[in-house]
């Protein structure tokens, strides 16, 4: 059985991998100011490779956030058709109760 990661922990990994990729960008900066522009070349691809991993991830992991979402949507959406007085309440009851709580504010 796998276990999906919620949001906030996939886009605390997303940022983890970006603070990385920049001290790494950081480092083969100053690779290349002492080894010149012969291998400037090659670190510039490999920095190219990683921009493209991580771009390629970052829009995997929008996607699946996406279909999260519209999964989530769908579900209320069945619910509110299944049980159409119960979700009234429900939303004016939450309504009432974010109105009086902004209203003491």
């Amino acid at each position: 059985m796998t276990t999906r990661k919620s949001t906030t922990e996939q886009a605390k990994d997303v940022q983890q991998e970006l603070d990385s990729l920049k001290g790494q960008v950081a480092e083969l900066m100053e690779i290349l100011k002492e080894k010149g522009e012969s291998e400037a070349t090659d670190i510039q691809g490999d920095i190219q490779a990683q921009f493209a991993k991580y771009e390629e991830k970052i829009k995997q992991q929008l996607s699946h956030l996406n279909d999260i979402g519209a999964e989530n949507i769908d579900k209320v959406g069945a619910q509110v058709q299944e049980k159409p007085v119960t979700s009234l309440l429900v939303a004016f009851g939450v309504g009432y109760l974010m109105s009086k709580t902004l209203a003491r504010k």
